[in-house]
């Protein structure tokens, strides 16, 4: 069973074993209550390389927290805060990016439209009707490519800039961070422990 304030624990194994991630598991010696966590490989008898990365403490998961958020950033201001979200990128140069891809598509709609009520009118090639037709729709399949893009890291870019400002409420109100859980469910994305025992953390979007 995972204890519920470290959900997203994970061991890395060496570049020498296979691949991938496992999840540790809480263990604990009822009478003393010791809390530790151990790769879920340990002492799999069916494992073909069992995992020979020691386990860690409750107390060890902390630490390590508490010494990475006083690494983590200087202290909260307005100034921080604004210099945090410029590196991010522009975000008022993506949104007019993204109105003028808008427009672009829809001003290829409008000639699309145009094409067909003229052809609907008039006599018309229709070699020619299909040729314009056919350019018109890859314009507009283009633009509409460069919208979604466009949407996609405007998306990305509000939802980083949301976290850095969550963040910076959170070390607004509590300068000092010590451990608790609500402060580990804020921040942290996932612990991950090495194989020589080294855990690093890693903080929501990086």
């Amino acid at each position: 069973m995972l204890y519920p304030f470290f959900q997203h624990v994970n061991y890395t194994k060496p570049l020498s074993a296979l691949e991938g991630k496992l999840l540790w598991r809480f263990t604990s010696c009822s009478r003393y209550e010791r809390r530790i966590w151990r790769c879920n490989r340990k002492y799999d008898p069916a494992g073909d390389q069992p995992c020979a990365t020691k386990h860690v403490t409750e107390d060890e998961l902390i630490a390590a927290f508490e010494q990475a958020t006083r690494q983590l950033a200087p202290p909260p201001s307005p100034e921080v805060l604004e210099a945090a979200l410029d590196q991010l990128g522009d975000l008022h140069a993506l949104e007019a990016k993204l109105a003028q891809a808008i427009t672009a598509r829809e001003a290829v709609v409008d000639e699309i439209n145009a094409l067909i009520h003229s052809a609907a009118k008039t006599d018309f090639d229709p070699d020619a009707f299909e040729a314009d037709h056919a350019r018109l729709e890859a314009d507009y399949q283009y633009h509409l490519s460069a919208v979604e893009s466009l949407e996609k890291q405007l998306h990305e870019l509000e939802a980083k800039r949301a976290a850095i400002t969550a963040f910076h409420q959170y070390r607004s109100e509590n300068p000092a961070i010590s451990y608790t859980p609500e402060a580990w469910r804020a921040l942290v994305d996932h612990a991950a422990i090495h194989p020589d025992g080294t855990i690093a953390i890693a903080f929501n979007d990086g």
